[in-house]
């Protein structure tokens, strides 16, 4: 398979991953924000980190295009989390079949769900308990479903 349709396989199930992450979180404004500034901080990080990896960075140019943004975006309400788990399935071969740059990209988006989840906490200003059982549950899940 060539570089553009791995990355055009891998890109929408990064959105869908980012997505489920908000959606484990509460779907609340505050942690949203806090998960977006986290992850504008891991992106700048990643780059670096995973500096010649073609797939990462194909999917942090996609993150980062607003334009693109749109086209994935959708309603967190009746996101199923079982459909980000199967489409994470479909990828999880091909990054496989490449092996330490699809290591990489797998290790690169279970970061990304991270940095999400640890971004959001309850309480006042984000200062409770750090990841709730759903968020939990979800990163585990993803983490399974990755195969990492």
């Amino acid at each position: 398979m060539d570089l553009s349709t791995k990355v055009e396989k891998v890109v929408p199930v990064a959105w869908l991953i980012m997505e489920g992450a908000m959606k484990v979180g509460g779907l609340r404004i505050t942690p949203s924000m806090r998960a977006g500034g986290a992850v504008v901080r891991y992106l700048n990080q990643s780059k670096n980190a995973y500096r010649g990896n073609p797939v990462v960075e194909g999917v942090i140019g996609s993150i980062q295009d607003r334009k693109v943004e749109k086209k994935y975006k959708t309603d967190l309400e009746r996101l199923d989390l079982n459909e980000v788990m199967r489409r994470v399935d479909e990828i999880e071969p091909i990054l496989e079949a490449d092996r330490e740059q699809g290591t990489e990209t797998k290790s690169f988006l279970l970061g990304l769900a991270r940095v999400m989840v640890n971004a959001s906490g309850s309480g006042f200003m984000g200062s409770g308990e750090r990841v709730n059982e759903d968020e939990s549950k979800y990163l585990a899940d993803l983490k399974e479903h990755l195969r990492v």
